[in-house]
């Protein structure tokens, strides 16, 4: 049976401290070199992360990463032709491995070859990052304690699922866990909805770090909670000594969640 309320987390970069890593060692220094850009490596490292890990655009899709990063590039080097990816990410409805490989075969135009072989060697570097590495961030396990008798917890999150169970099991919170909504159920927003089928809108609360988790809730018609890049642990903090009980009383949607929504759009410039 259903409890009244509903909490719903998104994975990486939420509750476990996987999305930095990922890009500091694979999508960003695998870009580089895919593309030959060793000789401006810093200048499009510090690039890289800064648009995919602390400005607005965090969270963004991989592919739409991609094309901000070729697009810094060919200005350093005008021999690379970015216009069949260009033309590509303006008119895919899928940013996936299978949708550019179909584009390169149709084309077999070599930015797009690249992008390919540089999502795969990605997919396979993350695979090698050791486990150790990959922790959940203080506080979550403390916080889905206080929520276990309170209200059910699901995972909301565009990761595959057997990472999910895997760094959730490993840190001990996936018996926590009443339903996981992982990437083949569509968007963030399509999971919610989905959710949200069986509870009252205003009962239902999503933790997420970037905007697009933001909008997920808003179209959804559920409340939202940032946790904030290099201040998890705060996040964290505030949410069970502040919002849980205001959120159970019906009281958070008044005013405080604009307030940590309006900080939270202002720490991602």
């Amino acid at each position: 049976m259903n409890k009244k309320f509903l909490v719903c987390l998104d994975s990486d970069g939420t509750a476990i401290d996987s999305m930095t890593i990922k890009h500091v060692r694979c999508f960003g220094p695998i870009a580089i070199e895919i593309f030959g850009m060793g000789e401006y490596a810093q200048e499009l490292s510090t690039m890289w992360n800064n648009y995919n890990l602390y400005e607005s655009t965090r969270g963004i899709n991989r592919f739409k990463g991609l094309k901000r990063f070729l697009e810094e590039a060919s200005l350093k080097n005008d021999k690379l032709d970015i216009s069949k990816y260009l033309e590509w990410c303006n008119s895919t409805s899928e940013f996936s491995n299978n949708s550019i490989k179909k584009a390169y075969e149709d084309t077999k135009d070599e930015v797009l070859g690249k992008a390919l072989e540089w999502s795969i060697l990605v997919n396979e570097n993350i695979k090698k990052i050791p486990k150790e590495d990959i922790k959940a961030f203080d506080g979550v396990a403390e916080t889905l304690e206080l929520l276990k008798d309170k209200a059910d917890i699901a995972i909301v999150s565009s990761a595959n699922r057997e990472a999910i169970d895997d760094e959730w099991e490993r840190e001990g919170l996936l018996s926590y866990v009443k339903e996981t909504l992982d990437q083949t159920f569509g968007t963030k927003e399509m999971m919610l909805r989905k959710l949200a089928k069986d509870y009252e809108l205003e009962n239902i609360i999503m933790l997420g770090d970037s905007l697009l988790d933001l909008k997920a809730a808003q179209d959804a018609g559920v409340l939202f909670y940032p946790i904030i890049v290099n201040e998890e642990k705060k996040s964290f903090e505030e949410f069970r000594n502040i919002v849980v009980d205001k959120f159970l009383d019906g009281t958070y949607k008044e005013k405080l969640e604009k307030e940590y929504i309006e900080k939270f759009k202002n720490g991602l410039k």
